[in-house]
């Protein structure tokens, strides 16, 4: 771990969080002879990097660096110690950490890390309903944006990637569960990640259950028998499995982007939901249902991919949205959603 003269001036903007991490050990009171490490983490640019994983051994004890690049590792016992620092896009180092016990508070300096290649691994993961701890099958896995796979019967998924070192994050979506962010470290040299990743579910408002026997049944089926009779009545907007394949679109935003009252957040801006624009009035919120279920706060396009839907119909409107899907709610309108 070298320290040059730049360095120094970067280390002394670094003392009060060093400081700070004293004063915590202190209070924690830490066992005789036992040592906390702090230190900085810094790129050759001398910025300084956030979210790397710095971890001492067998990795049970894993810190992370702030914005500001400071981290603290907890007590360690006397005795000779390896310290690990990973970082995204950055190569890994290794030193040997000596503790003494003649000081609580040890700071290490600055560490520099330089850029380097993602390697090429396998992630492993397996995917259950954290209610029931039953696997989930049909599970689409994102891994640092990109599509990972999609999980098998048994609920597991294997994808060969180029994995950078240290944090990476999983995201999952699935039909009925809650969109979810998962942070994983790459720390050592492996040739497999094993992962899991626990799903929640998704409330929904079970419709009130009718059964009857008509000829629109046997036409059309029990599930899309109201959306083809709504169709020729065409009280609202429709999209059909045909349409939506042909439009082959990324998700249900990028499909409903062709209704002129439909306003899209943009992208990177946090904000996901889609609003429906009103005349005189600032944008609304519509209500979400699949299946003749309503969805409650969830974002429309965690709910299901475009792939898995069999028709969309829109209602703009207290005046045209059948009363089936407003539920005396909304005067803003419905968004339905049919699955194959």
């Amino acid at each position: 771990m070298k320290t040059t003269g730049d360095e120094r001036r970067l280390a002394q903007l670094a003392k009060p969080m060093a400081l700070a991490g004293w004063i915590t050990a202190a209070l924690a009171a830490p066992a005789a002879g036992q040592q906390v490490t702090t230190g900085v983490v810094i790129d050759s640019s001398e910025r300084p990097l956030s979210g790397v994983a710095v971890f001492v051994d067998d990795v049970t004890i894993v810190a992370h660096t702030d914005g500001s690049g400071f981290f603290e590792l907890p007590a360690l016992a006397p005795g000779s110690h390896q310290m690990f620092v990973r970082g995204a896009g950055y190569g890994p180092r290794d030193f040997a950490l000596p503790v003494d016990g003649s000081e609580p508070t040890r700071y290490v300096g600055t560490i520099v890390l330089e850029p380097d290649d993602p390697q090429i691994i396998f992630v492993r993961g397996r995917v259950t309903d954290r209610a029931t701890a039953t696997t989930l099958a049909a599970v689409q896995v994102f891994l640092n944006g990109d599509p990972a796979g999609m999980t098998d019967a048994n609920g597991t998924f294997m994808r060969q990637w180029m994995l950078p070192w240290g944090r990476s994050k999983l995201e999952t979506l699935s039909f009925g569960f809650q969109y979810s962010q998962f942070y994983v470290d790459y720390l050592h040299v492996t040739d497999t990640l094993d992962v899991h990743l626990a799903m929640d579910p998704v409330p929904f408002e079970l419709p009130e259950i009718r059964v009857e026997g008509d000829r629109a049944l046997a036409v059309f089926g029990p599930r899309m028998r109201g959306f083809y009779e709504r169709l020729d009545r065409g009280l609202g907007d429709f999209l059909t499995a045909r349409e939506i394949e042909e439009r082959n679109p990324v998700d249900i935003s990028d499909m409903l982007r062709v209704l002129p009252y439909i306003q899209i957040p943009p992208s990177g801006s946090g904000d996901r939901e889609i609003r429906f624009r009103t005349n005189g009035f600032g944008p609304c919120l519509p209500l979400l249902f699949v299946d003749d279920a309503l969805v409650l706060g969830t974002d429309i396009n965690t709910v299901i991919r475009p792939q898995n839907i069999a028709a969309i119909e829109v209602y703009r409107g207290a005046v045209l949205t059948p009363a089936q899907f407003s539920r005396g709610r909304t005067a803003c309108g419905s968004i339905v959603i049919w699955t194959r």
